[in-house]
This record gives C-alpha cells, structure tokens and sequence, in this order.
C-alpha cells in the first residue's frame, strides 16, 4: 500500500488504492440538502412528542388515581401530592416543547397534515435517521478500535516486544 498516496489526497491516488466509494459517499454525505435534515429532524421531534406524550399520560394518570383516603398525616399527604404535581408540571412542560418544535419544523417544511408512521416522507426520514445513527455508532466503534491498537502499541513498544503487522503483500515484523 503506498502511504505517499494515501497522504496526498488526489483523486487519481485514492482511486487506485481502492478509496473512490468511501470518498464518493463522504462526499454526499457533505452535501446533504437541507429538506432531508430537516424532515429527519421533524420524524425525531415526532418521536420525541409521542415519547413525551407517554409519559404526560403516566404522570397523569398517577396523580389522578393516587388515593389520599387512607392518610392520616396531613404533612406527608401534602408533600406526596406537590411531588406528584411537580412531576406532572414537568411532564406537561415537557411535552410542550415537543409540541413547539413540532409545530415549527412543520411551518419551516410547509406540512399542512401532520407525519404518521406510515407517511411515506416519514418512513424515508426514519432510514435516513437509522442510517446516521448507524454510521455514529460505527465511527464510536472505529475510533475504539483505534485507541486500543495505540495502546497496545505503546505497551508493546514500553516492553519491547515484537509487533506484527498486516500489509496487502504479506505480515512483516516491525
């Protein structure tokens, strides 16, 4: 593999060295049009408002069906019944945040009925969201992978031992 190629970033060098569909596809990932950042952001403020909306209800629904019949210290009554509203306060804040972002990204997009799972437009910006969580979790990985073969070469340097390498023609020993 020529190092010196590789370092010099021209097209016809990387090309060679097999790098022309990793470029290509950095490449687009550079140039993505701002419909399709904003559509998946709108299906993740979508996600985000059903999330929020769920835990409204469970809020909700919790400080609706705690019974106070059976207490017999005001005190802790009252302060069981703030922590619950106070949860519930949060909860309903939270969820219309969700609401607000909703509402905008549909204004910036120009969507007049709001995406359903089963919206083709959604679906498109669901992958499109898979597949940047996906490309994240990858380069994390990489970038894991990395740090430990440094490690292990610095320790393998430290206690002098040999370290074996692979290149295209064969294994040589460093």
């Amino acid at each position: 593999m020529n190092e010196e190629a590789y370092r010099d970033g021209s097209d016809e060098k990387c090309e060679c060295m097999g790098y022309d569909k990793e470029k290509h596809f950095l490449m687009d990932l550079k140039d993505e049009p701002v419909e399709h950042i904003l559509a998946c952001s709108y299906v993740q403020a979508l996600i985000d408002l059903q999330s929020a909306d769920q835990k409204w209800q469970k809020m909700l629904d919790l400080f609706c069906n705690t019974s106070h019949a059976y207490a017999t210290n005001y005190k802790e009554n009252t302060q069981q019944t703030s922590q619950l509203e106070a949860k519930r306060r949060a909860a309903l804040d939270g969820m219309m945040v969700h609401i607000r972002a909703v509402a905008d990204l549909e204004e910036r997009l120009g969507i007049k009925e709001r995406w359903t799972p089963q919206h083709p437009e959604y679906l498109s910006a669901f992958e499109r969201i898979k597949s940047r969580d996906f490309r994240r979790a990858l380069d994390k990985l990489q970038q894991l992978v990395v740090h430990v073969a440094a490690q292990l070469s610095r320790r393998a340097k430290s206690t002098n031992i040999l370290v074996y390498t692979c290149s295209s023609s064969a294994t040589d020993v460093r």
